[in-house]
């Protein structure tokens, strides 16, 4: 990999705080000009060390629902495991983790009423033997993002120089934490077959020219434009995730926090992480929180003595980065303004798929 200097790092942290800028808008903003911009962009995608730029689509407003699970299992069904997840079409992430659970981190977002089929197809995965035990856990408020900030990254020493005291401070000093943030309402019937694709498209590069993404879908420009405010309107768009090399600074791991607390602790941290400087996914719960978030070594002693001081148990998983996958937005089984969710698609078809019955 080619050596980062202060300038990629000042480039990457201003995408991901403005996912959606353009070339001249950073230019503008980081005091570089436009040409050399956008050379040193091209030079990071060319390199795979800025993998993407993703839309985070936002489950409810969708009628869909976010459920977590943790798998354990033996390593030599962890491959065919992964497989089911790629077959299932309401799949979302995956990783494999060590730790309290030995074996698989799988996140979906299905159809509303439709667990019953993710845990018969779970429950007939254990049945055959290639699943130990699972748990699940359905979210109660909206995900929490935070892109990494590499302004706390000295590329010459290759140390992050994050305050992790002052932070902890920081998390002492929150009192009126408020209400979790809620999801917004359905707005299901509002959108068709081809607001899936546009989703999708995004959800793979939502810094596509309008131009391009037009000429793909066949849909003209100034309707994509206003396709994409309503999602940011409506909420049906979250965020943004910037998808790096894992080693754009080789501090970088991945690991998991899976905390039991009160309501009013998961509020506190969920204020708390958007002060940290390193890419996270904050989950609330209905036990508390899940965190999974890319920490350089130092960082587990500092975050876990926090997290120890105010929840009533942490589980700790290191995530296998190499091997995590992120799945883009599929629509498919969107058809005539509803979502599949039988029996057929989402257990029978799976395991035939996989040649298991």
């Amino acid at each position: 990999m080619t050596f980062l200097d202060s300038i990629d790092y000042r480039i990457l942290t201003a995408l991901g705080r403005n996912p959606l800028a353009t070339v001249v808008e950073l230019s503008k903003e980081l005091g570089i000009n436009v040409k050399t911009l956008s050379k040193r962009l091209r030079r990071l995608i060319d390199e795979k060390i800025l993998h993407s730029t993703s839309a985070q689509i936002c489950p409810a407003p969708l009628e869909l629902e976010p459920i977590v699970f943790f798998i354990d299992t033996k390593i030599k069904n962890v491959p065919l495991i992964e497989k089911i997840g790629e077959e299932h079409p309401y799949t979302t992430f995956c990783t494999r983790c060590l730790g309290s659970v030995n074996g698989l981190m799988k996140i979906f977002a299905i159809p509303r009423n439709s667990i019953k089929y993710l845990l018969e197809l779970f429950n007939r995965l254990q049945e055959i033997g290639l699943v130990e035990k699972y748990v699940f856990f359905s979210s109660i408020a909206k995900w929490n993002y935070v892109e990494t900030d590499f302004t706390h990254y000295d590329p010459i020493t290759d140390n992050w120089k994050f305050d992790w005291k002052l932070w902890e401070e920081e998390v002492d000093s929150i009192r009126n934490v408020g209400e979790l943030e809620g999801y917004p309402p359905s707005i299901l019937h509002r959108m068709d077959e081809k607001d899936m694709k546009i989703l999708r498209e995004l959800s793979i590069d939502a810094r596509v020219k309008l131009k391009d993404l037009s000429e793909k879908l066949g849909i003209p420009e100034y309707h994509l434009s206003r396709r994409i405010k309503f999602y940011l309107d409506n909420g049906v768009i979250e965020g943004f995730r910037l998808s790096l090399y894992s080693k754009a600074s080789n501090l970088f791991d991945q690991f998991i926090f899976k905390c039991k607390c009160p309501v009013d602790v998961t509020a506190r941290f969920m204020k708390a992480v958007k002060k940290l400087p390193f890419q996270l996914t904050f989950i609330p719960t209905q036990e508390g929180f899940t965190l999974v978030i890319l920490l350089p070594p130092l960082g587990i002693s500092y975050l876990g003595e926090t997290l120890q001081k105010y929840v009533e148990k942490v589980e700790f998983m290191w995530a296998d980065y190499r091997t995590s996958r992120r799945y883009y937005f599929y629509g498919e089984p969107f058809k005539d303004g509803r979502w599949q969710t039988d029996k057929k698609t989402l257990v029978d078809d799976i395991l035939k798929n996989i040649n298991l019955k």
